[in-house]
């Protein structure tokens, strides 16, 4: 759905984070992130190349969102810098220790939604064959599920440098999300779906109110997600025998939540 001024409308779950932003304006509650621990070969530069290029290719991640007239519209853009920094650890007496705390300082980092950027990726270098990976994205365009299809393509990608074994096709588009949302909007599917869960729910009782709870501040990486292997050489797609693959779950992949990273 396209606004007089060109840009598409925020769908439901994006118009509660950017109103929920703006009313907590230096929270990081919205803050999404995870890390990998990695032992074994692994080669920086193609993952960063990797990471570059799933982000070039992801519409998610290009989002830009303004206000018109007092309402929310998004756009795409050019791709906020991706380029992953590099942190080496190697020389602390803790090496893990000090990316975590690392890694809590940078939950806390507050994002303007009209600014951005939205994306952080960080390589922490702990010694020889040992690095963590670390990802952190506003959940205003990332949600569960997407970061973990972002972070499947980007193992697809730093497997096709490492490897040559074809990295398949890009991510689906957002937009094209966006627009089936639209047209789903109003449809007489929609008014059959509203129709079935009022009837449904015609004689369910009232929920409860949720609790009052104090106000939350950031998230935290708390317990370590490792992958090990002599030779890591890259990782296919997920559930291909013979395939090293760091993106399959629960083993080698950080959960995603909002404000939080677990395994």
């Amino acid at each position: 759905m396209f606004d007089a001024a060109g840009g598409r409308a925020l769908n439901g779950p994006q118009l509660g984070i950017w109103y929920a932003q703006r009313l907590a304006p230096t929270s990081p509650v919205f803050n999404m992130g995870g890390y990998l621990e990695i032992r074994g070969p692994f080669d920086r530069a193609a993952f960063a190349a990797a990471s570059r290029a799933a982000a070039a290719e992801h519409d998610g991640l290009r989002l830009r969102f303004t206000e018109v007239d007092g309402v929310p519209v998004q756009r795409t853009g050019p791709a906020h810098d991706t380029d992953p920094d590099v942190v080496d650890l190697s020389g602390e007496p803790d090496p893990v220790a000090a990316a975590l705390a690392h890694m809590r300082a940078d939950m806390d980092t507050v994002v303007d939604p009209a600014t951005g950027p939205f994306h952080h990726v960080v390589i922490y270098v702990l010694g020889p064959d040992h690095h963590i990976t670390y990802g952190r994205v506003h959940h205003l365009v990332h949600d569960g599920l997407s970061a973990a299809m972002a972070d499947r393509r980007v193992a697809e990608l730093y497997t096709e440098l490492v490897t040559g074994a074809p990295a398949g096709p890009p991510m689906g588009s957002f937009l094209k999300v966006l627009d089936e949302q639209a047209a789903y909007a109003g449809s007489k599917a929609a008014e059959r779906d509203a129709a079935y869960w009022r009837s449904a729910m015609a004689d369910a009782p009232r929920p409860a109110p949720p609790p009052r709870v104090a106000p939350r501040s950031g998230g935290s990486c708390t317990r370590p997600v490792t992958w090990t292997s002599p030779s890591w050489r890259g990782c296919g797609p997920w559930g291909c025998p013979g395939s090293t693959c760091w993106s399959r779950p629960p083993r080698s992949t950080a959960r995603w939540r909002p404000g939080r990273a677990t395994s």
